[in-house]
């Protein structure tokens, strides 16, 4: 397995497609409605991409991004939306977790930070 992580500034077309293509795979097998944002969506300060490969198949991608926050807490100035879909064939690998984890440590968090929300991982 490749995992490779990247930012809405270099990650290249291809991949962009190979994602979303999983993307659309889970909502036709898991018949949810969750969206894979494209480059850059509109009102959204940046956009990171984190993925797994195992050759040429996308086993997991994740879509992280900051949004304005509407908490008056001074100190949250961003929160974050993480979209995440795994391949029905690669789920129970630790694949969700390890692009939580690039995710995480790309921002310079922890699991138990107070900021993570363990409720909605």
């Amino acid at each position: 397995m490749k995992w490779i992580a990247w930012t809405d500034t270099t990650i290249d077309a291809t991949s962009l497609v190979l994602m979303t293509e999983l993307a659309a795979l889970c909502r036709k097998t898991d018949r949810c409605s969750l969206s894979f944002p494209g480059l850059k969506e509109a009102g959204q300060d940046a956009v990171h991409f984190f993925a797994a490969f195992e050759g040429a198949v996308c086993a997991g991608a994740m879509a992280a991004y900051l949004v304005p926050s509407s908490s008056a807490d001074p100190r949250r100035v961003y929160s974050y939306e993480i979209t995440a879909f795994v391949h029905p064939d690669y789920r129970r690998r630790g694949i969700f977790r390890a692009l939580m984890e690039l995710f995480l440590q790309k921002e310079g968090l922890r699991w138990k930070s107070p900021d993570v929300g363990a409720q909605n991982i």
